[in-house]
């Protein structure tokens, strides 16, 4: 049989570790038995789930109990984030290898850091943990020490992992800085024109709505009367549309003055989008009626405060947009490409 690497680890991670022996213990010794195939199985997972090690980074050793404590705490939402069980197996499978080369990425760039000559103070490793120790643990250093205990680890693995990972940091400031160069106007261009139908909208509106409709007290007509009053205040200036929807409304809104944001023109009701094509930016309609299927009607007042027809977004609307697209595939370039030098100046093993 061949055994599924990815339900090992689920059960490893979750720490379920299976108590029947591999062996019946009572079985006579003149006559053993055929072995099962639950019996093999048992056998490999209490194999595999021994502490081993995965990954050999420069000498820096990643054991499987390090990935353990970095994948289970994600195993819930993993859970809930698959449809079926070979899927969910899968992701663990994926975030698994994706754990590993995360930690080994680590220990790759401490590694350039400590090449590149530069140093930082233990003063300062001090301070982090005590700040860890402060902000996570209430000052209870007590509560720390338990912590680390939990999850296999000590206070001097506790601290290397700290500084790896503070000088693996450094290393990537480093190179987004180093990719942080100046995005040229004609590079922008260039991007757009090659890109133009990404950048098409649709007709959208950015709009405000108060919703009125009767209650248990009152009829159709007394809350239309009310609606109507409310509107033309409202456009003669004598009430705050904001405050009148958190007071008056009764959708889901009120609570943000009824602001609904930017919408495509074709989320609103039929009626209402009518109307806000019509309605000036900044004005507010009178009383649209949409019955509903019981038999009431729900009563809607409008404010459109912003209009965009359908087309191309024009350059300058999206030119912040696209420098920061540009630099951030600069980013993941230069970081893949000093990655892959990394890989192949540092010793990598995995095992």
């Amino acid at each position: 049989m061949i055994f599924d690497v990815r339900r090992f680890f689920v059960v490893s991670a979750l720490s379920f570790m299976l108590a029947v022996p591999a062996f019946p213990q009572n079985a006579p010794a003149e006559e053993p038995r055929a072995l099962t195939k639950e019996d093999i199985e048992r056998a490999q997972f209490r194999e595999q789930t021994k502490d081993r090690i995965v990954a050999n980074v420069n000498g820096s050793i990643i054991t499987l109990s390090d990935l353990r404590k970095e994948v289970s705490r994600y195993i819930p939402a993993l859970q809930r984030e698959s449809k079926t069980q070979e899927e969910f197996f899968q992701k663990v499978d994926d975030f698994f290898q994706g754990t590993r080369q995360t930690l080994a990425d680590t220990q790759l760039l401490a590694a350039r850091f400590v090449d590149s000559g530069k140093i930082f103070p233990e003063e300062y490793i001090d301070a982090q943990i005590e700040e860890r120790i402060e902000r996570d643990f209430g000052g209870d250093r007590v509560k720390y020490l338990r912590y680390l205990r939990n999850i296999g680890s000590n206070p001097i693995a506790d601290r290397k992992q700290m500084r790896d990972s503070i000088m693996a940091d450094d290393e990537n400031r480093s190179m987004v800085r180093e990719a942080l160069g100046e995005i040229s106007p004609a590079k922008v261009e260039e991007t757009y024109r090659e890109n133009i139908q990404s950048f098409r909208r649709d007709e959208s509106v950015e709009y405000a709505q108060i919703v009125l409709m009767a209650g248990a007290s009152q009829t159709d007509a007394e809350v239309k009367e009310a609606a109507t009053r409310l509107s033309k205040e409202l456009q003669s200036g004598k009430a705050n549309f904001s405050d009148s929807a958190k007071f008056y409304s009764r959708d889901d809104n009120r609570l943000s003055g009824g602001y609904l944001g930017w919408r495509p023109m074709s989320e609103p009701h039929e009626k209402l989008a009518e109307v806000l094509k019509t309605l000036a930016d900044g004005a507010v309609s009178d009383v649209v009626e949409l019955p509903q299927p019981g038999g009431n009607t729900v009563f809607v007042i409008l404010k459109r405060i912003a209009y965009r027809p359908a087309g191309i977004i024009p350059l300058d609307d999206v030119r912040e947009q696209i420098e920061n697209s540009l630099r951030n595939n600069m980013i993941q370039q230069l970081r893949t490409q000093k990655m892959t030098e990394l890989r192949e100046k540092y010793f990598i093993r995995y095992f």
